[in-house]
């Protein structure tokens, strides 16, 4: 979203790293922006799914919130059998130069997280 940037950070007690989902305060200029956070905690904490990324934890302090993610691989999830497409942060390709190899992967990535998502 526009709110966040989201950064890998290390448990320093444990070594294991996480995404850091890091939404600066000042950000949050109105009231339906914080209640937006709210939601978005409150669903991702009881998502359970292969193709969701897994919510660990979050807290705040008087400059932001922060959002403890599972730290995903570089890569796109593709169906069994098929070679991930890596990628590296900046170098996917810029909106309409998609090939459609790459579309196919993303897509049959998303079907069944959206029938997941939606109960169906």
């Amino acid at each position: 979203g526009g709110f966040a940037r989201v950064h890998e950070v290390t448990d320093l007690t444990t070594s294991k790293t996480y995404a850091g989902k890091i939404i600066p305060k000042c950000r949050i200029t109105k009231p339906h922006h914080k209640e937006k956070i709210a939601r978005e905690i409150e669903v991702h904490r009881h998502l359970r799914h292969r193709h969701v990324v897994r919510f660990h934890h979050y807290f705040e302090d008087d400059a932001n919130v922060y959002i403890i993610l599972e730290n995903c691989a570089r890569r796109v999830s593709v169906p069994h059998g098929e070679e991930p497409l890596e990628w590296k942060a900046g170098s996917l390709p810029n909106e309409g130069d998609t090939q459609p190899r790459e579309t196919l992967s993303v897509m049959r990535a998303l079907a069944p997280l959206l029938g997941f998502a939606f109960g169906v």
